[in-house]
């Protein structure tokens, strides 16, 4: 039977092929003991760096060495008939275009052209938002059948690419028998040693709302695991972010957050606006008299008649927050990259954590001043910010439901 008269089977096919995996999945009774199962003839077959594995074929051979990914598996049969491959996407890598789930299945469909129709997702442990599609797909000889897996875990997003010369019953069981074998373990590639205590959590919520945006992980310090792609992610955002791209650089930055910041900025400008006579004037006056008499265009006249307003209701210290949080997204990014220790940045952390502790009295008020002080320094509304932090302080389990004046200890 040729491949496209195979697929004309496929409903049928995978259906039966599940049932069957059912069955042997179940607890086993009297006439089925003896029966030989799929899994007596396989062996666990991972990738270069052991991140993952899953079990196929005995007879089948290792293939890793034929990939340019060490986080990725290939296995073929000894026929070279069948062949399966699993790639890795992790969510924190620099050097690659997935930055999620969507992005991997577009990718690899375009690059290998392949066709197929959904059908139903295996049982892939601690995988989510599972799907599957059988179809073709093409390779150098023309094309063959092809089983597509596409799922993620906390770590990474994944793509399984079955293929075989021949869609059959015995190829699928045996293809849905190995997804359920499969294994993530990340230890071996997050080099970290530092343990989430209830102040290392605290730690991470002050900088909870950057973790949010840029879809980390909270249960990590600073967000991340640590490895080489993370390293290189941290010294890109020191780069962006602070133009730091040195140990010199990083300690200067640093002693500037600590010692000034913007609020040093905040208060030199609003003493400018009180010595133009703001003060004296009607809330309702300030942003005519911007526009009119200093020449301000209306936006811009707007935005400082309220940052007066800010600083009139809370002084000098009303952007404190903004500081402060950036202090900590700091230091948790120089640990990334490498700058700091982790005996370093956790002690630059409960630093910057006793300071916010003995100036406010809640997240809330906390996340207020960090909110002011973006819209003072980009002079734009803080919008999207407040969204993530409705959010993230709405929902089970969030990283705001940590007590703000939790005891900070020194446990490392």
């Amino acid at each position: 039977m040729g491949i496209k008269e195979s697929f004309r089977k496929i409903g049928v096919l995978t259906i039966s092929a599940v049932m069957a995996l059912t069955l042997l999945q179940g607890c086993g009774t009297e006439e089925n003991a003896g029966e030989e199962h799929p899994m007596d003839s396989m062996v666990r077959f991972s990738s270069s760096d052991e991140s993952i594995s899953l079990m196929l074929d005995e007879e089948w051979i290792s293939k890793n060495d034929e990939t340019e990914n060490e986080s990725w598996i290939k296995v073929q049969d000894k026929s070279e008939d069948e062949g399966v491959m699993v790639m890795q996407f992790p969510k924190y890598s620099t050097g690659q275009n997935v930055s999620c789930l969507e992005d991997a299945k577009t990718i690899i469909e375009d690059v290998g052209y392949y066709y197929g129709n959904e059908v139903g997702a295996p049982n892939i442990p601690c995988m989510t938002n599972v799907t599957s599609s059988i179809g073709t797909i093409e390779v150098d000889d023309g094309e063959v059948g092809a089983y597509m897996v596409y799922g993620e875990t906390e770590y990474a997003n994944y793509v399984f690419l079955f293929v075989t010369s021949e869609m059959t019953e015995d190829f699928m069981q045996k293809m849905l028998v190995s997804c359920g074998t499969f294994q993530e373990d990340i230890s071996l590639i997050d080099h970290s040693s530092v343990e989430m205590t209830d102040t290392l959590q605290w730690f991470n919520t002050v900088n909870a709302i950057i973790i949010e945006e840029h879809n980390w992980n909270h249960d990590y310090f600073g967000g991340l695991p640590l490895n080489e792609d993370t390293k290189d992610l941290g010294a890109e955002l020191l780069e962006n972010n602070w133009e730091t791209t040195d140990q010199a650089k990083v300690e200067e930055t640093w002693n500037w957050l600590i010692d000034e910041g913007r609020r040093q900025d905040f208060a030199t400008d609003m003493q400018t606006l009180t010595d133009w006579g703001l003060g004296q004037m009607d809330p309702e006056d300030r942003s005519y008299y911007l526009w009119t008499d200093v020449d301000m265009d209306f936006e811009e006249a707007e935005f400082w008649a309220e940052m007066y307003n800010l600083y009139e209701e809370k002084g000098a210290s009303a952007i404190n927050g903004w500081d402060y949080g950036n202090a900590m997204e700091f230091l948790q990014a120089c640990y990334i990259a490498g700058y700091y220790t982790e005996q370093d940045a956790l002690d630059k952390a409960m630093e910057i954590g006793m300071i916010i502790q003995s100036e406010f009295h809640s997240w809330d008020e906390f996340i207020e001043s960090y909110l002011d002080g973006y819209e003072f320094w980009y002079m734009e509304d803080s919008l999207d910010y407040q969204l993530i932090y409705q959010r993230l302080n709405g929902q089970e389990d969030s990283p705001y439901d940590v007590d703000f004046f939790t005891n900070l200890e020194k446990t490392w």
